[in-house]
């Protein structure tokens, strides 16, 4: 994020003392003011004038300040580093698409009496900036090649804002070079801003992206995300913030498209075996959110992203895991949707209820129903009732079952506010809607009676995740699977824990039932140098949750697990639940 301190204090005298030596003037053509914001880049470190990219970006004719002092060499100007691939270009698109989606404050306007302007700045007025900026840099850690100083000349404090690469293009990262927060920065970054809100024990937060068509004309996803959590600090912002870059690291990129090459008449890309460790071709189409669009065709159920997990985290394992939990999440609440079994239920207990803030919430109800994985590994529905007209779920598959309990409520929770605003034609939800800001997808229009489902003339014309949350405000389509959620209340625990979260652990598990399991690393050049790594796992075995248009009701797995699970007899035919869940 944007970093900020006092240089109030800062006298001409002291920067000037300090800085004894500047090489070149400024020139006139140097965009360095708008009237009362100085926007001045570091960009170098201890080098000598001779060493190879000062002498490129002298040769380069881009504008810059080169400065000399107490042997560090150091150039004000926009940012140009061979070694890391850094363009001014990259940082003039990053500029225009975080002011196309932000509600980032406006520091142009009119010139007064007496402002600063450019070609009238004097040297010992730069050469303060220098050392206001400086004296800023002994704050921040690692290397400082990519940070724009906004100064403003007024009031002498000064804003920090990374600089970084466009995603197609490749760079040499260096460790400590950014951090996970440079990512959010509502000048130029991938994430303009993360706001949080608290209600009761939970605490969620919401991520803006920037408008990524200015990356890539493809860019088609969503411009928000979201996050929830039971525990105070950065933990919620960051479950907002990754959200947005698991589609960043899921969309293929120009410098991620080089290494695509085509095996057996399929497009793939290298991964690894999630059990063996050796390398393992993977169909492109399995992995990258924009690959149908990009090709100008329609997927198919066997080769498209729906059977497969995507998550991002500060490391790569952590991405690996988090997405193979979704893999498995996903894969347990089709099988079990489908199959509609009534399965016992546990009351959440009151420690709980007090987390997550619902312990006094008249008519709340919250009951937990454990499903069985190939794995075992817990994997919980939550049912919300009494928040919404009609029950709502939440899933989640974590390595014990009070953490994925937590995190199926939170889930559920999340989508309380979606449904509220598909309920109220005058919601945020609404507006965003009808202004463009979020895709329409198969959504009807706003009904006072709820009578959605005569709407969408059945379940077959459900073609969206969004659309089967409005559907469910029917309260007659509701009531048609209101049995799976009234079975008989126990308090046994059907998951196996883990002992921890590590691929090891998943490795051994996922190792003893046979499934196989592939993983890609997605990362983008820019967020392996801000630490934080997206991956993609993919199992074919599996299947993936789909609107209820697309379920995979003839798939061998699903029919087979009814079986398998003792939820029909071998003799019994499968008749699906047709019926679109109360989830997105």
């Amino acid at each position: 994020m944007s970093g900020e301190f006092d240089a109030a204090k800062t006298t001409d005298d002291a920067p000037a003392a300090h800085w004894t030596d500047v090489r070149a003037q400024m020139p006139a053509e140097f965009p360095l003011s708008d009237g009362r914001n100085a926007h001045l880049v570091f960009c170098g470190g201890e080098l000598s004038p001779e060493d190879p990219r000062i002498r490129t970006l002298i040769s380069s004719g881009v504008p810059c300040l080169p400065v000399l002092s107490d042997g560090t060499f150091v150039f004000i100007g926009p940012l140009y580093d061979e070694v890391t691939g850094v363009m001014p270009i990259d940082h003039e698109v990053r500029l225009r698409a975080a002011r196309q989606n932000s509600p980032i404050r406006d520091t142009t306007r009119e010139r007064a009496p007496g402002d600063p302007v450019i070609g009238q700045l004097e040297s010992r007025m730069i050469i303060s900036a220098v050392g206001m900026i400086m004296d800023g840099l002994a704050k921040l850690p690692g290397r400082f090649v990519g940070r724009e100083f906004e100064l403003d000349l007024l009031a002498l404090t000064i804003r920090i804002h990374p600089m970084l690469p466009l995603p197609n293009r490749v760079v040499a990262a260096y460790a400590g070079e950014h951090t996970w927060g440079d990512l959010v920065d509502e000048r130029s970054g991938i994430i303009t801003h993360v706001a949080t809100a608290h209600d009761s024990g939970v605490i969620s937060a919401t991520a803006r992206i920037a408008d990524l068509s200015m990356f890539e004309p493809l860019w088609i996803d969503d411009r928000q995300g979201f996050g929830m959590s039971t525990r105070a600090g950065k933990h919620v912002e960051a479950a907002a913030v990754s959200e947005i870059l698991e589609a960043y690291g899921g969309f293929l990129w120009e410098s991620t498209a080089e290494h695509l090459e085509k095996r057996n008449g399929v497009v793939s890309v290298m991964g690894k075996d999630f059990v063996s460790g050796k390398a393992r071709s993977v169909a492109a189409s399995q992995i990258y959110l924009n690959w149908y669009r990009r090709e100008g065709v329609m997927p198919s159920a066997s080769t498209s992203t729906n059977i497969s997990g995507i998550a991002a985290g500060p490391s790569l394992d952590f991405a690996v895991v988090s997405a193979l939990q979704e893999l498995i999440e996903r894969d347990a609440m089709t099988v079990w949707w489908l199959n509609g079994p009534v399965l016992p239920r546990r009351v959440a207990s009151r420690e709980c209820l007090i987390r997550l803030g619902l312990l006094r919430r008249p008519g709340v109800a919250l009951h937990f129903i454990d499903l069985p994985s190939p794995t075992g590994v817990p994997t919980v529905v939550a049912i919300l009732a009494g928040m919404t007209p009609n029950p709502i779920l939440g899933f989640s598959t974590r390595h014990t079952t009070e953490l994925a309990e937590e995190k199926a409520a939170l889930e559920a929770l999340l989508l309380v506010r979606t449904v509220t605003g598909l309920d109220d034609p005058k919601s945020e939800l609404w507006t965003a809607i009808i202004e463009g800001r979020v895709d329409r997808g198969a959504l009807r229009e706003w009904r006072q009676d709820r009578a959605y489902a005569m709407d969408f003339g059945g379940p077959h014309n459900v073609t969206d995740l969004l659309s089967q949350l409005q559907y469910n405000l029917d309260p007659h389509a509701a009531a048609e699977h209101k049995h799976i959620f009234s079975g008989p209340v126990t308090e046994q625990i059907v998951g196996e824990p883990l002992a921890n979260a590590s691929v090891s652990a998943y490795r051994d598990r996922l190792g003893a039932t046979g499934i196989e399991v592939a993983w890609v690393d997605l990362t983008p050049p820019d967020l392996a140098l801000c630490g934080a790594y997206v991956a993609r796992v993919v199992g074919e075995e599996f299947v993936g949750n789909a609107p209820a248009a697309f379920a995979p009701v003839k798939s061998r797995r699903v029919v087979a697990a009814g079986i398998e699970n003792g939820w029909r007899g071998p003799n019994e035919p499968f008749t699906p639940n047709a019926a679109p869940m109360p989830y997105a």
